[in-house]
């Protein structure tokens, strides 16, 4: 496998930006069909915790990361138990946007999403950079 191909850091936060726009996506068609459970949500949630306690493991001191991990945890108070339950697995409308909600927190606090899609971040990103050049 070369260096291309591996989940790097810039490569993994596309992923949970894609992966987020997923599950916005999801929660569309989740109210215009009333489809439940959201996997995406459970895919968010997982990834979110595994990278947030590899970024731990790396920055044990770093305040930010520490903020987040409580951030996630909010969602367990919010579905009533843990996201890795079977338990949990169907969740209503209104849980499932609260969590998204974190989830949109957790991940614009971390810079792997700050508008509505990847096209609009690096549009506006080239164009602060021409403003920034003239």
């Amino acid at each position: 496998m070369s260096d291309n191909e591996r989940l790097n850091p810039t490569r993994f936060g596309t992923f949970l930006h894609d992966a987020f726009n997923l599950t916005q996506r999801e929660l569309v068609q989740a109210q215009m069909h009333n489809i439940y459970p959201h996997p995406n949500i459970f895919l968010m949630y997982t990834t979110i915790d595994a990278m947030l306690s590899s970024l731990n493991e790396q920055f044990p001191e770093d305040p930010m990361i520490f903020k987040l991990k409580e951030e996630l945890l909010k969602i367990d108070d919010i579905v009533g138990g843990s996201l890795y339950s079977f338990e949990i697995m169907k969740l209503n409308e209104s849980n499932v946007r609260e969590v998204s909600a974190v989830l949109e927190k957790i991940l614009r606090a971390l810079g792997i999403i700050r508008s509505g899609t990847a096209e609009d971040d690096d549009e506006n990103e080239c164009q602060s950079m021409e403003a920034d050049l003239k």
